[in-house]
């Protein structure tokens, strides 16, 4: 497989991508012959998370996956706060302890089948 020694016109270029919050940056830029993939935390920038990769593919990839992550987290703290200001409410919760009891009895009650061997046709001359 043949591989092109230039450079791409992008490869010096960092690409930054923010959470929708715009409390966390992800930044991709070429470092020490790595792809570098860094997670600051806004507005004082410090730094969660950072690796590298050898391909600048991946390195996007991966800082793709962080800011949709991000955004995930965001959404569930949103829907744990909505749901804890609906106040108490029925909760039905499968029970599975009649299932449980109801084979753990059944187990009790059933007696074990004890098989014999089969006795084997001896041969007369």
């Amino acid at each position: 497989m043949a591989v092109s020694g230039r450079k791409r016109f992008d490869d010096d270029k960092v690409v930054k991508y923010e959470t929708a919050e715009k409390d966390f940056e992800v930044e991709v830029s070429r470092t020490l012959n790595k792809w570098c993939v860094t997670v600051y935390q806004l507005p004082d920038r410090q730094i969660l998370v950072q690796d590298f990769f050898p391909e600048r593919w991946k390195a996007l990839a991966r800082a793709q996956d962080f800011i949709r992550l991000l955004n995930q987290r965001k959404k569930k703290e949103e829907e744990g706060l909505y749901l804890a200001n609906q106040g108490p409410g029925p909760i039905t919760v499968p029970s599975t302890t009649t299932a449980t009891s109801a084979r753990a009895s059944a187990a009790q009650t059933a007696s074990p089948v004890r098989t014999s061997p089969s006795p084997t046709p001896s041969k007369t001359p």
